[in-house]
């Protein structure tokens, strides 16, 4: 199937989806490990849809390597298997300095746990305070 489109439950930066499209429909990858095992279809309508560019435009078959993508703050969209993002994901978790709870899930995604350690630590503290406050408030 062709991805054609990447989904986004948000317009924030952070991983999306891959669409693919087969006879007008779209569909979303399903896997099992790395691998492709099938495709579902899934509806789109109302959500926040990025256009794949041209050069973006390419077939996954059952048995390929499972597609993950990723939204900059510009909105671009870098994907690729797991083994062609992690280098992209790496060189931006900086850049995500005060988003803690993104850089976690980007530090997880990498298997880097030193980070990922340092995120999570930094979310706790994020939610303690928000739980305080609404202790004030109530």
């Amino acid at each position: 199937m062709k991805i054609t489109s990447f989904y986004r439950i948000s317009i924030n930066p952070g991983f999306a989806f891959p669409v693919f499209e087969h006879e007008g429909m779209a569909y979303c990858q399903e896997g099992k490990g790395d691998k492709v095992t099938g495709f579902s279809p899934v509806n789109i309508e109302g959500s926040i849809i990025i256009k794949a560019k041209p050069e973006q435009e390419f077939s996954v078959s059952i048995g390929d390597e499972l597609i993950y993508a990723f939204q900059l703050t510009n909105r671009e969209i870098v994907f690729g298997t797991k083994e062609q993002i992690i280098p992209f994901i790496r060189s931006e978790i900086p850049k995500f300095k005060r988003m803690p709870f993104m850089r976690s899930e980007m530090a997880e995604f990498i298997g880097d746990e030193k980070e990922a350690e340092i995120a999570n630590m930094e979310c706790d503290k994020i939610l303690e305070d928000c739980r305080k406050k609404s202790e004030k408030t109530s």
